[in-house]
């Protein structure tokens, strides 16, 4: 079997703004039509796709009582292509849901992966739609690995994340039906170093301990654990110049998490589902 060349296949998601009103379908698509690039927003297309996918997980023997939304779902769908003139080999498409409320932001694959493709899609499209734009692995098909425009220091960027985290969750008490916040973590930042030493070696002992059925998934086309492991971190080192990598260590018994600073990026590498332990940690930030 010919190995698959991505060991991070990524794709472009938008986080709409929480403080804007309701973004709907229609909005959307007249932000992206402000794009300089050339967008098509087929209806046809988006339906055919939609219920192309339904026909496909019948194939796989998922129960059709669970996919009765689907036919709705085709009709409020809209297919999105965008070119740029400065990338004639390369383009993003994604669907646009008419939902109300436009509760999540739309996706947007990438015809073929680039990083430097990648990262300029990814800006612009968070300009156009006045979001946040993240790339993100198929975490069924990889390492769960997050990329973030950077905007703040490390440090502040982790203690905003959990802090987001944290405000939203509750634990509930059915006896006196109340919700108690959950406490504040309090995340600390070690260097790794050599960090491409370390994190391979994470990645080989998470995929050994992790289920075998989705370990398996993740390094389909790949010869053996460690060839996956090798390839993934040679292609975080691809994304751009690395200034630094930590563990994200939490005093939580399945944690595992690695944190990496490029120039215009942050990284977010999780290895969740294993007991913690697999990243050495180092000095403290």
């Amino acid at each position: 079997m010919v190995p698959r060349r991505f060991a991070i296949p990524l794709a472009i998601d938008i986080i709409l703004n929480d403080k804007e009103p309701t973004v709907t379908a229609s909005i959307m698509l007249d932000r992206l039509n402000g794009l300089e690039a050339h967008v098509v927003a087929d209806r046809e297309q988006g339906k055919r796709e939609v219920l192309a996918r339904r026909d496909e997980l019948i194939a796989r023997g998922t129960p059709e009582v669970l996919l009765t939304g689907i036919p709705v779902q085709a009709e409020r769908t809209t297919a999105v292509t965008i070119r740029w003139d400065d990338w004639p080999s390369n383009h993003v498409g994604g669907h646009i849901f008419d939902s109300n409320p436009e509760l999540d932001g739309p996706s947007f694959g990438l015809a073929n992966q680039d990083f430097a493709f990648a990262k300029f899609a990814a800006i612009e499209l968070g300009k156009a739609l006045k979001a946040s734009p993240r790339l993100e692995s198929d975490s069924s098909r990889s390492i769960e690995t997050e990329f973030i425009p950077k905007e703040s220091s490390a440090s502040k960027w982790i203690e905003d994340y959990y802090a987001m985290l944290d405000s939203s969750g509750a634990s509930y008490d059915p006896v006196s039906d109340t919700f108690t916040p959950f406490p504040k973590r309090n995340p600390v930042l070690r260097s790794l170093e050599p960090w491409q030493e370390v994190l391979e070696s994470a990645v080989v002992r998470f995929l050994q301990q992790y289920r075998k059925a989705n370990s398996d998934a993740i390094t389909e086309g790949f010869s053996s654990y460690e060839a996956y492991a090798k390839q993934y971190v040679h292609e975080l080192s691809e994304f751009g110049t690395v200034r630094c990598c930590w563990s994200v260590d939490l005093n939580e018994s399945y944690h595992n998490q690695a944190f990496i600073e490029y120039d215009d990026w942050f990284a977010l590498i999780r290895l969740s589902g294993v007991p913690r332990g697999l990243l050495v940690s180092g000095t403290t930030e």
